[in-house]
């Protein structure tokens, strides 16, 4: 994530950090209504290839979460 937010202040961009921390069962529940209306544009992600991703997953730090105002 810093590494996104140091390339928007070389560009000269101010940055901010979204995050809803949703639970495990809920993502898992998404997962499966996106596999079963499956289009063009999305692709079957098998539950046993999310679960380590979320295991993964860091939330944001608090500081990290602070918008970023361009420096002068």
């Amino acid at each position: 994530r810093e590494d996104y937010r140091l390339r928007a202040e070389q560009l000269g961009a101010r940055s901010e950090v979204h995050f809803l921390d949703v639970p495990e069962d809920e993502l898992m529940r998404r997962l499966a209504v996106r596999n079963s209306q499956r289009s063009q544009t999305s692709f079957h992600i098998p539950e046993e290839m999310m679960k380590p991703w979320i295991a993964f997953f860091q939330k944001p730090t608090p500081d990290e979460l602070e918008p970023r105002e361009l420096r002068t």
